[in-house]
């Protein structure tokens, strides 16, 4: 049995210290840029008054978001209306990696499916209770928190990222996505009605490992950052639907379909792309959108 085979066999197992090292890193990022307070610096990154996300731009080029729209033909589909949390997990434990766009992540038997693999990146809508400095009513946000952390993050250093918006975005200091980040407009007025992070998908893929390291004891060995054994993927189905992944959705009528399709899951995950491309840490601060991935240099 190759190194690879014998990689793939081998049970998932979340390095504790390794993962709040990213978080801490990750934390002290979000305070600071070249000694400046990161407020100050958000606050010439915030599209304050942005009452379209369908128009919110990217830092490094000030462009809008790109329709990735497309048409298929000869697609496999699988059609759901009951039982949608038991389906999706389904779906989930036949993946290996997991990236989407969902307005709200808080079923817990969703999210534990998802802490066994390889990697998630999901995009949720900006909520006051996400804050980790939010000031809890109940032990389920702590419940909550405590899933979200058991999620493994995904590295951009990855050639399927790459080719994503995204991927154009890199810094030395990041270079792991949270597992869960958020983006939108916080609805600190309750009004009735405002522009939201809507989506409900998520692109299935599929790990490649990479080839066998040659000399993985030589001087030019491979080196994974710590935790991390993902090496190419490429998407290969599409969950979507009116289904959110919360209790309340449970019990309330909705659909799901699932599209096996290669092509049109690489337009979902490059919608993925540049929605992670302008989200932010779910410690945010600014109610507008305001995307703290600096652009590379």
């Amino acid at each position: 049995m190759s190194m690879n085979e014998e990689r793939a066999l081998r049970p998932l197992e979340i390095d504790e210290k390794s993962q709040q090292e990213k978080i801490d890193r990750a934390s002290d990022y979000m305070r600071r840029s070249d000694g400046h307070p990161m407020d100050d610096i958000l606050d010439t990154r915030s599209q304050t008054g942005l009452k379209n996300l369908n128009l919110a731009t990217f830092l490094r080029d000030n462009q809008t978001l790109h329709d990735f729209g497309m048409s298929a033909e000869n697609v496999k589909v699988d059609v759901h209306f009951r039982e949608l949390d038991k389906k999706l997990i389904d779906e989930i434990n036949r993946a290996d990696i997991v990236v989407g766009s969902v307005a709200w992540l808080t079923h817990l038997d969703i999210l534990e499916a998802l802490s066994k693999k390889r990697a998630v990146s999901i995009i949720v809508q900006k909520e006051d209770f996400l804050r980790p400095d939010s000031n809890p009513r109940s032990g389920w946000e702590q419940k909550l928190r405590s899933a979200y952390r058991k999620l493994r993050w995904m590295t951009r250093v990855n050639s399927a990222v790459a080719r994503t918006k995204v991927g154009e975005i890199y810094t030395q200091e990041i270079i792991d996505i949270a597992a869960v980040r958020c983006l939108g407009i916080h609805n600190s007025d309750k009004k009735s009605a405002m522009p939201r992070a809507h989506n409900k998908f998520l692109v299935l893929c599929r790990n490649i490992p990479l080839p066998e390291d040659p000399d993985p004891e030589g001087p030019n060995a491979r080196v994974f950052p710590a935790g991390d054994e993902v090496g190419h993927f490429e998407p290969y189905a599409v969950w979507t639907g009116s289904f959110n992944f919360t209790n309340n959705g449970t019990n309330s009528l909705e659909n799901a379909v699932v599209l096996h399709s290669r092509e049109v899951a690489e337009a979902y995950f490059q919608e993925w792309g540049q929605i992670a491309a302008i989200s932010e840490s779910l410690d945010w601060t600014s109610p507008w959108v305001t995307s703290d991935l600096w652009p590379a240099t």
